[in-house]
């Protein structure tokens, strides 16, 4: 939901593809059953078939997560690529890319060069 000039626009929302149930960590609580070894994936084609029906004068940003989004970077770009760069994107990540020098940068460097807006959980399973 958007406030503009005071009054609330329902017109605008935001919106999210999950790319991938592959997962680093198999929390307890996840709803999407992920883990290292759920190969459930959307389909490229599917999702570019989708975004065609899209009003993108409806959409207020775009999301990505899973999954883990940091363990596959280049299919997650993919996706990245199909939404517009007038579209504010986010990511949502367990944040296990920030244990390693080497994976922080090649996060980071993807979050960079896409504009994403990041949220880490800070669940109790994701800090340890």
């Amino acid at each position: 939901m958007v406030i503009i000039n005071g009054n609330l626009d329902l017109k605008r929302v935001d919106f999210s593809f999950v790319p991938s149930l592959k997962c680093n960590l198999e929390c307890s609580f996840c709803s999407y059953k992920a883990g290292p070894l759920n190969k459930s994936k959307l389909r490229l084609s599917m999702a570019e078939k989708f975004l065609k029906t899209v009003d993108w004068k409806r959409i207020s940003s775009w999301g990505f997560y899973g999954g883990e989004p940091s363990i596959n970077l280049k299919m997650y770009q993919d996706f990245v690529d199909l939404i517009p760069d007038s579209i504010p994107k986010f990511v949502i990540t367990n944040g296990t890319w920030s244990n390693a020098w080497t994976e922080t940068k090649r996060f980071l460097d993807f979050v960079w060069h896409n504009k994403l807006f990041v949220v880490v959980s800070g669940t109790e399973e994701h800090r340890r």
